[in-house]
């Protein structure tokens, strides 16, 4: 197997961890990266505020909104703000996420811990509207754990971008798997679409729910029911 080098300084993987644990890794083009350049290109390549400004400006005028009337003065800032938000654009998600790995620590308990009811707001790819989720996350520990307030923030950081639940929802157990060091790890995810709820079919009242389960979740029915009976999804 070859070993991957940097694509900018041409370190091996083996040599480029950092404080936060992080090897060599990929940004979106596929690029690999060892985690100084990895930042150095977040900041080179970060998207500019003032383009997106412009680009707002822009599709509102072509959409007949007069922006000197008082009530769209400042529409352009807080449109192009929210896109930026919604896109993921204002942080480096990848740095967030690894350095989420100092909040691991040792554990010798083997029993099951559930977060739920954990808040977060993404984007459906398909008409860039907002997607509510109420998240549940829960995992056995083998040998550690993390901190309860990060598993709420991983959440966060993972549903804010344009992307499908389906991929929120293995990418949120993916998480766990990796930086918690666990195999045991089941997420439900129930989302309200406003594609669904504002538009077309206009079905308000409608949630989807998606899960991943792997490990004894997925192996022992025990393990799984009684996840989903301390969240109330079977009684």
């Amino acid at each position: 197997m070859n070993t991957l080098v940097c694509s900018n300084c041409g370190i091996s993987t083996q040599k480029s961890l950092d404080k936060y644990g992080r090897q060599l890794m990929k940004n979106q083009t596929g690029i690999y990266y060892c985690p100084k350049c990895f930042d150095k290109s977040f900041t080179e390549n970060k998207i500019s505020e003032k383009k997106v400004r412009k680009a707002a400006a822009n599709l509102l005028k072509a959409l007949g909104a007069d922006l000197t009337d008082p009530n769209f003065i400042e529409t352009p800032r807080r449109f192009a703000n929210v896109l930026m938000q919604r896109f993921g654009l204002l942080n480096n998600v990848e740095k967030e996420l690894t350095g989420f790995s100092n909040a691991v620590f040792p554990c010798d308990s083997t029993d099951m811990v559930t977060v739920r009811d954990i808040k977060a707001f993404s984007v459906c790819p398909h008409h860039i509207l907002t997607v509510e989720y109420d998240i549940v996350v829960s995992y056995v520990p083998h040998g550690s754990a993390i901190g309860l307030s990060k598993i709420a923030r991983m959440c966060k950081v993972l549903a804010n971008s344009p992307k499908l639940q389906e991929d929120v929802t293995q990418e949120i157990a993916d998480f766990m798997m990796k930086y918690v060091h666990t195999e045991d790890v089941m997420v439900v995810v129930s989302g309200r679409h406003l594609c669904m709820a504002s538009r077309g079919v206009s079905q308000v009242n409608s949630t989807t729910i998606t899960s991943a389960v792997r490990g004894a979740f997925d192996t022992e029915p025990s393990a799984r029911a009684e996840m989903l009976s301390l969240v109330g999804y079977v009684k």
